[in-house]
């Protein structure tokens, strides 16, 4: 599941991809389609807690190094 939640641009990611996570008890596999490099990027599993905000601003911490597609 994409974790901007849509096609269009967004200016953070949304929250509802860390609490299916949560509700079936599974890690997120992070990755990335790194344009600059042009590679994908696997990251680390990430196993979500109850606290869904500051899992999504740490990921998307890990996302900042990476050039990414805009629409």
């Amino acid at each position: 599941i994409a974790p901007e939640g849509t096609r269009k641009k967004v200016e953070r990611f949304r929250s509802g991809f860390l609490r299916i996570a949560l509700l079936a008890n599974i890690p997120i596999m992070l990755l990335v389609i790194d344009r600059r490099d042009k590679v994908i990027r696997l990251g680390p599993l990430w196993y979500p807690s109850a606290d869904t905000e500051a899992d999504r601003m740490a990921i998307e911490k890990w996302f900042e190094p990476f050039q990414v597609k805009r629409r």
